[in-house]
């Protein structure tokens, strides 16, 4: 519907009604002395699901679900107009900022006007809703962000709700710093698991102060929370006006009348929530997902509902919003009871534990973190040679593209095959373009050397990534290794910290069988080249067989360890050697099984196999006596919902969201089967095991690395035999003795106490001893006693339990046959095409995924204790989040090097001249926000944790913005769409005695208008994070021009 079309409908609608709702008194407002109703009209539109977003959006592909959001937005707008008492909240940028583009300015106008006035009012503001169990805390910050940088450009707006309805689980992460830290009111939630939800309607404690363990900064206090009653977020049940519930007929002269059934109906429903509720003021939701497309329909019977029910005088029924039910809840001065973990793992019923979409979709988990990492980097540099280009590419598909993929139906695997594809395709078209960006920046950050260059030249000789990495495909190394000739390769560190990291190259040894590699400074690095092995052979195979990858596959890779300076680009040289000049692997253990152990060692970790049973058996640290250790591979037989017995929730099934595990199959069955292969070098030395066809292990020991890499393929899965089947990874040691508890982080951040079989605050009946126990794991999971600990980070969200003492499992990859009646109607039977490569069934067995956990096994005992694991683990975290980016190309272009070149000149710089931050203090976001400067840091220690390192660090900010030019830097909020402090959140009282309390700090830090860089007194800017906390700054930019580096 065009603008000018709407504007005459609205008129019509003013003709009949005039500015009020005419016949009918809806303008209530609270009682005091009566139970008061704030109806709180909303829709949940999904930024896809089982449509894609843009189909949502339009309308479009009815046929799976009749749905279109410029539809509601248009309905909604008309309606409002109609009357003045009528109230509407919405959440969903991602749509909301699509229509917005599209109106004309006669209906913007009126837009201004309704959110001027109260009635069309922003809760949550984000892009998207977020999931919270699968998504980092930093995608969290940016995908609100971008949200609310729309809301405040153009209406002038700052969201005071947090509203996360349809996650499947509610984290502590969103509680303390998405809602409280964000500067939020309150959060509404909507999904706990059903017992819980029975204990908190006993205990009217649905609505309480949520602060978990670790909370600091100035909210230490918490955020005031409600839980809906009912468990969902939708209207009471027969007052659903989109979908053909009973209308109000209320002229008796006519057929179905039934005022009065109405009114009893929903004074019933008001008095039952009164019932669990504390006080005089209850919400009922009315809306559910992509309603109000009739939002004449809803709007017309909610008149009369309030109309008629006021006049039966029992309860006070009025148009309200979230911010408005908060406000009351605030006025009463109530003591509210205290919540200190999460709402991990949700169910909804006895064997329906929504712990599956953990783990659903492993390689589209991993592709989004992968996405989100690239950004960052990307947005640094960006900003560092003069911010987004006007014409040329920027960062912003990107930014939109990961935004979008925070949401709970993307991140979590839940949405339909086609609707997955359309996420990736917009990864990969951002990423294609943040990755022109920074090509262009290294250009010209480096001195703009034409092999730098940006513009592809005729023999495609240019800087390129390497997007296959991990299945050793790169098509600049390769073809250049080829054809005899050197390699360069560029990597960026995106962290503000030195690093040590280990890099690998793919290569062809069509030419060449050895490389040497010469670091920035022209010195010899050590180097080793590496055999792919058949895994990946087959990988490489099954991805040209669908078309997945056209560019080159290796069949080696050169590896070295490169120091890396914080914020820093280094150039090295890939450089043909004659044989014997660079280091070979050494294979063992391909002929008969060995019975002496087999052995791992780079000094500072020692990795013990057994040779006859092909397993890891154990892990000495400096030289003492080794730790008992293994890693095995098995799977689950997920219920199709026909193989348990009655009387036992017959039918539930295993699918996208839920796991439902049957019985547990170790690989291979003969578990001393493990076929096991060594590779040892000067660089790298690796245990190579094959459980299967489709599941094998790489152990990786690099050497100074204090840890270890265990890389995981598996797949294709195979189901001839009929059975859906999740595979998991378990770590066993007989040697950690830790009971009944472990720890699994909170998107990162929070690192949660769990323990088996139990939850707090309430008794839990354990009907599924496996489904139950399992947590949403999103950087790491820890077992430990008072002697050991083991730390397993993860590269992309998994599953993870500790179902016995010393153990930890997490689950790597599901393929299953059957859906699990949770709305998607689909089974989650991934394939290696998906279903858009049609041309080739062949090819199209099940997807294979491939992934890396980082392991950090501590003793205890040595002296260092806890709170160094606990900093170990912390730094570690940060680093697998944010790796160095890695570029390849040739050293000269357009024609081959001489038969004896000479030694390029590699280069080497520091964004931050070599300035690190301290290791407790992590940089989060370095970027250009419409058309500020935005830098975000945060203390990477929660309080109590990491000994002196969870103690308040105070630092220079300066160095870090040594490279760009800005007059003025400024404090602002979480999502930097208001100065810190400017608007103190709402103080609620708790049973602890605390409030939530405001911050104190002036948000102006420095000015000068003579525009001398750096602009702070001193040429400093110290800053001060105490344990936990996240702080942001905001820069007045002066320049489009970077400053020098």
């Amino acid at each position: 519907m065009q603008s000018g079309q709407l504007l005459l409908l609205i008129s019509s609608f003013l003709g009949f009604y005039g500015v009020s709702a005419g016949r009918y008194k809806t303008d209530a407002g609270r009682l005091d002395g009566k139970l008061n109703v704030h109806l709180v009209c909303h829709t949940h539109d999904d930024a896809g699901w089982l449509k894609t977003v843009d189909q949502y959006y339009w309308g479009a592909n009815n046929t799976i679900q009749d749905a279109g959001v410029q539809y509601i937005l248009d309905a909604v707008v008309a309606a409002l107009a109609a009357n003045k008492d009528r109230k509407f909240t919405y959440a969903e940028m991602s749509f909301f900022q699509r229509w917005w583009d599209q109106q004309e300015e006669d209906m913007r106008d009126l837009v201004h006007h309704l959110v001027a006035s109260g009635q069309l009012s922003f809760a949550n503001g984000g892009y998207v809703q977020h999931d919270e169990a699968a998504s980092h805390y930093v995608a969290m910050i940016d995908q609100t962000t971008r949200g609310h940088s729309f809301l405040q450009d153009t209406f002038g707006v700052k969201p005071r709700i947090a509203w996360q309805l349809d996650p499947f689980g509610h984290s502590a992460t969103q509680a303390s710093l998405m809602s409280a830290e964000a500067g939020f009111d309150a959060l509404f939630i909507a999904r706990a698991d059903h017992q819980d939800m029975d204990v908190r309607r006993t205990k009217k404690e649905l609505e309480f102060i949520w602060a978990p363990n670790g909370t600091v900064g100035g909210d230490e206090d918490g955020i005031f929370t409600v839980n809906f009653a009912s468990g969902q977020y939708g209207p009471p049940e027969g007052f659903g006006f989109e979908w053909g519930c009973p209308p109000i007929a209320d002229d008796p002269q006519l057929k179905e009348y039934n005022v009065q059934d109405r009114v009893d109906a929903f004074v019933w429903y008001a008095q039952g929530l009164a019932n669990v509720t504390v006080g005089n003021d209850v919400i009922v939701t009315m809306g559910s997902d992509f309603n109000y497309g009739r939002a004449n329909q809803w709007f017309k019977n909610m008149d009369k509902l309030i109309h008629y029910v006021n006049a039966d005088g029992r309860v006070n029924v009025l148009y309200s919003t979230p911010e408005a039910y908060v406000d009351a809840k605030h006025g009463y001065n109530h003591t509210w009871s205290v919540k200190r973990d999460d709402f991990f793992p949700y169910s909804d019923s006895s064997h329906a534990y929504w712990t599956g979409y953990f783990s659903s979709r492993p390689t589209s988990k991993r592709y989004i973190r992968q996405a989100t990492s690239f950004l960052q980097a990307a947005r640094q540099l960006e900003l560092t040679v003069g911010g987004k280009s006007s014409g040329g590419p920027t960062t912003d598909g990107l930014e939109a593209a990961v935004s979008l993929t925070q949401h709970h139906d993307s991140i979590t695997g839940t949405e339909k095959q086609h609707v997955a594809n359309d996420y990736h395709e917009r990864l990969s078209a951002g990423l294609v373009e943040a990755q022109t960006v920074v090509v262009g920046a290294v250009s010209q950050l480096l001195g703009g050397e034409p092999l730098l260059s940006n513009a592809a030249s005729a023999d495609g000789s240019t800087l390129r990534f390497c997007n296959y990495a991990n299945a050793t495909i790169c098509e600049p190394s390769v073809r250049l290794s080829r054809e005899g000739r050197s390699i360069r390769v560029v990597v960026y560190n995106p962290v503000a910290w030195t690093v040590r990291a280990p890099l690998r190259v793919a290569v062809s040894t069509h030419t060449s069988c050895e490389w040497i590699v010469q670091g920035p400074n022209n010195e010899t690095l050590p180097s080793q080249t590496v055999s792919v092995d058949a895994t990946t052979r087959r990988l490489q195979h099954l991805l040209h067989e669908t078309n997945a990858s056209s560019e080159a596959a290796g069949d080696a890779e050169v590896a070295w360890v490169a120091d890396l300076q914080p914020l820093g680009l280094a150039t090295f040289t890939m450089l043909p050697a004659s044989v014997g000049r660079a280091e070979r692997d050494v294979v063992s253990g391909a002929g008969p099984r060995r019975r002496r152990d087999e052995v791992l060692d780079n000094g500072i970790l020692r990795l013990v196999f057994d040779a006859e049973a092909g397993s890891l058996k154990g892990i000495g640290i400096d030289g003492a006596e080794p730790i008992q250790l293994t890693t095995s591979l098995a799977w689950y037989n997920s219920s199709d919902g026909l193989d348990v017995p009655e009387g036992k929730d017959r039918g539930q099934a295993g699918g996208a969201y839920i796991f439902r595990p049957g019985s547990k199959t170790f690989l291979p069955r003969h578990r001393r089967d493990v076929e096991l292969r060594i590779v040892k070098g000067e660089v790298v030395q690796e245990a190579h095991q094959r459980f299967g066809d489709w599941a094998t292990l790489v152990t990786r020991l690099y050497q100074g690395q204090a840890h270890f890499e265990v890389e995981w393929t598996v797949g294709p899965i195979p189901v001839s035999d009929g059975l859906g089947k999740e595979v998991v990874l378990e770590y066993r040691s007989s040697t950690i003795r830790s009971g009944r508890t472990f720890h699994t982080d909170s998107n990162g951040r929070h690192m949660m106490h769990r323990e088996r079989d139990h939850r707090p605050g309430w008794r839990l009946n354990v009907t599924e001893p496996v489904a139950g126990n399992y947590y949403p794991v999103t950087a790491a999971a820890t077992i430990q006693d008072r002697e050991h600990s083991l730390a397993v980070l993860v590269d992309r969200a998994q599953g993870a339990a500790s179902l016995a003492s010393g153990r930890l499992e997490f689950m790597l990859h599901r393929r299953l046959l059957a859906d699990d009646g949770r709305g998607v109607a689909e089974a989650l039977n991934e394939t290696a095409c998906g279903d858009a490569n049609r041309e080739a069934p062949h090819a199209c067995g099940g997807l294979v995924a491939r992934g890396v956990h980082r392991v950090l096994v501590q003793r205890e005992g040595s002296g260092e204790g806890p709170a160094h694991a606990a900093a170990v683990r912390r730094t570690a975290q940060a680093l697998v989040n944010d790796p160095p980016l890695v570029m390849a190309g040739p050293v000269q272009l357009f024609e081959p090097p001489p038969a004896a070149p000479p030694a390029p000149t590699p280069l080497a710089l520091s964004l931050s001249g070599g300035a690190t931050l301290p290791p407790d203090v992590q940089l989060l976001t370095f970027a250009e926000l419409a058309g500020r400067g935005i830098v975000r840091v945060a203390h990477l220690h929660e309080a109590g944790e990491g000994g002196d390192a969870a103690t308040p660090a105070t630092f220079d900010l300066a160095p870090l913005l040594r490279s760009i030019k800005f007059s003025e830097v400024t404090e602002v909020s979480l999502t930097a769409n208001s100065e810190v402090g400017a608007r103190p959140r709402l103080r609620f009282n708790s049973e602890e005695d605390g409030a939530v309390k405001g911050v104190g700090r002036p948000p102006t830090l420095c000015k000068d208008s003579s525009l001398v860089h750096p602009p702070c007194r001193g040429g400093r800017l110290n800053i001060t994070l105490k344990p936990f906390e996240v702080r942001t700054f905001e820069l007045r930019l002066d320049s489009r021009s970077a400053a020098a580096v």
